[in-house]
């Protein structure tokens, strides 16, 4: 599994992406904003799954 960092920085996003950061395992919005403050704050964690809605980036993460 990557990290939050990990992964979005092989995806080369646009730093004014909408980034939304999920549990996994009940779906609980834990945040969400732009690329470098969703690095910041959750760039440590370990991705799950991804998705996307509504323009949205969602990343689901194991807490």
């Amino acid at each position: 599994m990557a990290t939050v960092k990990e992964l979005l920085t092989m995806m080369q996003l646009s730093d004014f992406t909408h980034v939304v950061v999920l549990s996994s395992d009940r779906h609980y919005y834990l945040g969400g904003g732009f690329q470098p403050d969703v690095l910041r704050r959750f760039g440590k964690m370990r991705v799950c799954s991804t998705d996307i809605l509504e323009g949205k980036f969602m990343i689901f993460v194991k807490q």
